[in-house]
């Protein structure tokens, strides 16, 4: 993965305006689309509105939890070490 021969591409959810934007650059969609435009207009919430308040109230317990950080370890380090540089990377070269 590190050495960019695994995908074209490395996207990150929480950057997701910079990952569009790397999309449009290295896999363009036809007739001049953009993705974030996409993104936007597929959007459907499945009424997931509705329990986005527990769903931050227990994301915010499991973040501190150490029985779910020690499972989710080399979860981490791979997108802190790995995935994180590797996209700064990429979003450094369309720049």
């Amino acid at each position: 993965l590190d050495h960019g021969k695994l995908f074209d591409v490395v996207g990150v959810l929480e950057r997701f305006e910079d990952t569009c934007r790397l999309l449009d650059s290295v896999i363009p969609l036809p007739k001049q689309r953009r993705y974030a435009a996409a993104a936007k207009r597929g959007t459907i919430t499945h009424g997931s509105g509705k329990y986005k308040a527990a769903e931050k109230a227990a994301l915010a317990v499991a973040r501190t939890d150490p029985e779910v950080r020690s499972a989710l370890a080399w979860d981490l380090r791979l997108y802190d070490e790995v995935v994180l540089p590797l996209f700064e990377r990429q979003m450094h070269t369309i720049l």
